[in-house]
């Protein structure tokens, strides 16, 4: 899933690494989202998005960049009578169901090998959105754009549960130094 540089080799639904119950060092070439982040990122003032994040760095396809952060708010336990609000550009409740799954695009040999296309196991997806009001990172920064070069991947560390994934920003493309990051957050 990852190389020994620790670049994401494919994107798939749900990414498993190694977690504190399996005894492997931290330096264990499965816990590439745990080893914090390793470019440097700038939040800026755009005077086409408004705040925008560009990497200070060269970073590689398939490398990872952040994690998406917040406060939880689970649908588990979200009272049904005033549902959650929907994410719109500029809103602080952030779902992850609403990015599409551009991991699909990272990786795909499916056309120079159409008869290996993988089958994954499914994934019931995220259970939870992300209040970004009070609580954020960089991540929240980043603009949005239906030809991005970052993608979100869902990462699960060790036994969590599956219905409350990480999610981590990883590089679709080679991303030269200075150049603003973008995602696809969905948005019409």
């Amino acid at each position: 899933m990852y190389t020994s540089a620790g670049i994401l080799l494919r994107g798939r639904p749900l990414v498993y690494e190694c977690g504190p119950l399996c005894g492997c060092p931290m330096t264990c070439p499965n816990r590439v989202t745990q080893q914090g982040m390793k470019h440097r990122l700038e939040v800026f003032r755009s005077k086409e998005t408004g705040w925008g994040v560009r990497t200070l760095d060269l970073i590689q396809p398939g490398a990872f960049i952040c994690e998406y952060a917040g406060d939880v708010l689970s649908l588990d336990s979200h009272s049904g009578d005033a549902p959650l609000p929907p994410m719109e550009d500029g809103s602080s409740i952030i779902d992850p169901t609403k990015f599409p799954e551009r991991w699909r695009e990272w990786g795909d040999a499916s056309v120079v090998y159409p008869d290996r296309v993988p089958h994954f196991p499914l994934f019931a997806g995220a259970r939870y959105r992300l209040d970004v009001s009070q609580r954020r990172n960089v991540a929240c920064y980043i603009s949005h754009s239906c030809s991005p070069n970052v993608f979100l991947q869902y990462v699960i560390r060790g036994n969590e549960d599956e219905s409350y994934p990480h999610m981590m920003v990883f590089a679709m493309e080679t991303i030269p130094p200075m150049r603003d990051l973008s995602i696809d957050y969905g948005l019409d």
